[in-house]
């Protein structure tokens, strides 16, 4: 049977719910993480369900490449899972796994999660519908800087990437964290401009889910930067809102799935749009909503968010 989605959807949501809103030992915890891989990784290459495969297998591997899958985040975060997530279901083993060594694992789950989205973004540039780019901003910061970190040293020039790179530093880590980044690329990024035919798409997109007002004065702020270079746009936007009461709309998959539910399915019928919202209704199954911690939305940050 050909790989879906939905055959999984059970699974998922105990592996989820053992790893995240268990009681369990992390020994467990991290042997799900190692099953929970599998998945991920056999929803990247279509893996039939009815065919057995493993992580470490050699075929797998081969498999993969074949798939175009080169970059090391994903390599390190596959071997980094195998490993110690073998280690965990076999009984020579008898040390018990410790927070760390759990959080570690989880840190390179989240690549792999980060991971499906630089695999998409390979295959629909990155900026080239700004709905999906909306929706992408849903993700919990640490998701989106690991992918965009990766789709920058892949495309170096999109300045829609780095717009997005550097505002995920800010949520992720700190404001110090992203002018850091800013001013390590300076020379570079005084050289760009942003696109013409992202405001534009921009502008049709605001106009659609809100109104032309509203448009008009995103537009009306985009338009006051077009002299500005990307090395200044970026900074502007880190300064304004480090000094600003700013805070983050969400963090994880729990703050942010209320917010999902409600903006993040893209409307469109092409092949991009139904793979990006297959992808993100596959990151958020098992998932459990946090209502009461989604902060109100401030204007500021959503205007921000857009350019």
């Amino acid at each position: 049977m050909e790989y879906n989605d939905e055959e999984y959807r059970a699974v998922v949501g105990v592996y989820i719910g053992d790893i995240f809103y268990s009681n369990a030992s992390y020994n467990s915890k991290i042997a799900d993480i190692r099953k929970y891989a599998e998945v991920i990784v056999r929803r990247l290459i279509h893996r039939d369900t009815e065919k057995p495969f493993t992580l470490g297998n050699q075929h797998t591997k081969e498999k993969l490449r074949k798939s175009g899958i080169e970059e090391e985040m994903f390599w390190n975060a596959v071997e980094k899972i195998n490993s110690v997530g073998s280690d965990r279901t076999h009984t020579q083993v008898t040390t018990v796994a410790t927070k760390r060594e759990f959080d570690d694992v989880v840190d390179s789950l989240f690549d792999l999660y980060a991971y499906l989205f630089v695999y998409f973004f390979k295959r629909f540039r990155f900026g080239q519908n700004q709905a999906i780019v909306t929706s992408f901003s849903i993700l919990p910061p640490i998701i989106r800087y690991k992918a965009l970190n990766e789709l920058y040293l892949q495309d170096p020039e999109n300045t829609i990437v780095i717009d997005k790179l550097t505002l995920s530093i800010l949520k992720a880590f700190s404001a110090d964290k992203a002018k850091e980044w800013i001013d390590e690329h300076k020379n570079s990024l005084e050289q760009m401009h942003y696109n013409d035919d992202f405001s534009s798409d921009m502008f049709k997109n605001l106009i659609a889910k809100y109104d032309i007002v509203f448009a008009n004065t995103v537009m009306s702020y985009v338009a006051q930067q077009r002299s500005k270079t990307v090395y200044d746009i970026c900074m502007d936007n880190v300064l304004k809102l480090s000094q600003s009461n700013w805070s983050p709309l969400y963090n994880s998959f729990e703050t942010a799935l209320t917010y999902y539910k409600n903006n993040g399915v893209v409307s469109g019928d092409s092949k991009e749009v139904e793979e990006f919202n297959a992808l993100m209704s596959f990151v958020y199954m098992g998932r459990k909503e946090d209502a009461d911690a989604l902060k109100k939305e401030q204007e500021q940050s959503f205007i921000i968010d857009q350019i």
